[in-house]
């Protein structure tokens, strides 16, 4: 770790949403995959629907080679259409640096973050570099964050942070001023969507 993190998402059903644990079998058959790191899952907190499945695989190449074995891969989305919708939405981040104690967070944001026309790469970096530099002082994020392009899409970015509880985000938003100034700044450079889940992690055999 840091490897390549990928964020999967799609529609669950009351099966899940009553039992997490139905995504177990999935997960197992995930855990097996060469080059797995971490797993986590959960429920997004704003429309208590969405699962997000996150994996830190050491490598996306590691990810093709599951999605190439057919057996396995097959097995997989059998499985997963038990918890929910198949049509997933699927990212691949290099998260900077290692986004481990923002997924274990009682709370995880996630943001994603689409450049502005006219606006750069760089200047996005750069802008990361000082709120990063920040993360853990004046912005007062309680477990840190990383970020990162996604692999797909040169200009869709993704952004983790780490939070005690959604009342916990929503103070820091409000009263702290440093996160009130950056943030204006941020919007002059991305569009943005803000997630939150409560994510559990799957352990490793």
């Amino acid at each position: 770790m840091p490897g390549v993190v990928e964020i999967a998402r799609f529609a669950s059903n009351e099966a899940y949403r009553s039992d997490p644990a139905v995504i177990n079998p999935s997960l197992e058959i995930l855990s097996r995959a060469k080059g797995v790191q971490a797993i986590f899952h959960g429920i997004q907190v704003e429309d208590e629907e969405t699962v997000y499945i996150v994996i830190i695989w050491d490598r996306v190449e590691d990810h093709k080679a599951l999605i190439d074995d057919q057996d396995a891969y097959t097995k997989l989305r059998t499985n997963l259409a038990k918890c929910g919708s198949t049509e997933h939405h699927i990212l691949h981040v290099p998260l900077l640096p290692d986004p481990l104690a923002q997924l274990r967070a009682p709370l995880t944001e996630f943001s994603f973050m689409t450049l502005k026309p006219g606006q750069s790469a760089q200047e996005l970096g750069d802008f990361m570099n000082v709120v990063l530099e920040k993360s853990g002082t004046s912005l007062k994020v309680r477990y840190g964050t990383s970020w990162g392009k996604t692999v797909e899409k040169d200009d869709l970015f993704f952004l983790v942070m780490g939070w005690n509880s959604l009342q916990d985000h929503q103070k820091n938003i409000e009263e702290n001023e440093e996160n009130i100034t950056l943030t204006a700044q941020l919007l002059k450079l991305v569009d943005f969507k803000l997630t939150h889940v409560e994510l559990q992690e799957y352990r490793l055999q």
